[in-house]
């Protein structure tokens, strides 16, 4: 399993961010691109977990 970390911007420009863990880079890719279709985003980010630093 890989965490992925995603940053995305709302039409009204507000910032979000998010984390998913899926088995592969490529699935998790293909799941935060369809929360951004369905909720109208637009993807800025999307990192693999080394050691994100906030």
């Amino acid at each position: 399993m890989i965490e992925v970390r995603f940053t995305a911007q709302k039409p009204n420009g507000q910032i979000l961010s998010g984390t998913f863990t899926e088995p592969t880079f490529k699935d998790a890719k293909k799941k935060i691109q369809k929360l951004a279709e369905k909720n109208q985003l637009k993807i800025q980010k999307i990192e693999k977990k080394v050691a994100f630093l906030y």
